[in-house]
């Protein structure tokens, strides 16, 4: 008899409050505090028996480090921010904020523990999942005009 049970990692999602797409420029403001997270799942689980043989996977995501293009930072707890929060705020767990303008290639790395158990047996397994995206970060300025 056999059993086997997978299951399938998450790639991260590279999660960026405020998220540049709802501004009317596109863009990360230099200076602007960033809440990052990733949007994925943080565990994963699959059973399979078959015969009296049981196998067990549980994937848990135990951090994510974001490359920022200037410097790593590495969470092992992301929040979202608010709707409601002051837009000054820093994120509590995980930000950033962008000291100068350009375009940023932002890559998320997940580190998983991927446990599993058959027949009397376990194990762990470390296991990492990338993915990135570009940030614009741009200077705002602006300009005081006397009234006509």
């Amino acid at each position: 008899m056999s059993a086997a049970a997978s299951v399938r990692l998450p790639g991260p999602s590279v999660g960026v409050d405020p998220d540049p797409s709802v501004n009317r420029w596109h863009i990360v403001a230099v200076g602007q505090p960033l809440w990052l997270y990733d949007g994925s799942v943080a565990r994963v689980t699959s059973t399979a028996s078959n015969g009296g043989v049981t196998v067990a996977i549980t994937a848990v995501r135990s951090s994510v480090s974001f490359d920022m293009g200037e410097s790593v930072v590495r969470c092992t707890s992301m929040s979202r921010r608010p709707v409601s929060a002051d837009p000054r705020a820093a994120s509590p767990d995980c930000g950033y904020r962008y000291q100068k303008r350009g375009d940023r290639l932002v890559t998320a790395t997940a580190s998983w523990t991927v446990s599993w158990s058959a027949l009397g047996q376990s194990g762990t397994l470390p296991m990492t999942r990338t993915a990135s995206r570009t940030l614009p970060v741009r200077e705002l300025l602006s300009v005081n005009v006397r009234p006509s």
